[in-house]
């Protein structure tokens, strides 16, 4: 993950997948960040990302928008964590 990234933000993700989602935390290491939550590696569904996306909107408490879902920003662990600051700083604005 890029060294610019909230720790705060990618704990909680990380957590998030962890508990909501069954990922066992060995595959939650950097080095698969930035594979597709879909992919092999993680093996989400299509309904597993969409309520990933309502966890986060909950957790975080802010609205992510639909351009950020067509662009596939809403696909592995890094572009969700850029999703999410992103989002945090624009509601904000």
């Amino acid at each position: 993950m890029e060294e610019k990234s909230n720790p705060e933000i990618v704990e909680s993700l990380v957590t998030l997948l962890v508990q909501k989602f069954q990922i066992p935390q060995s595959l939650l290491e950097c080095n698969n960040w930035n594979e597709p939550l879909t992919g092999c590696v993680f093996g989400l569904n299509g309904v597993d990302l969409v309520y990933l996306f309502f966890e986060i909107e909950k957790h975080w408490q802010i609205r992510i928008k639909a351009d950020r879902l067509e662009s596939y920003a809403f696909n592995t662990i890094t572009n969700i964590c850029k999703v999410i600051e992103e989002t945090m700083i624009e509601e904000t604005i």
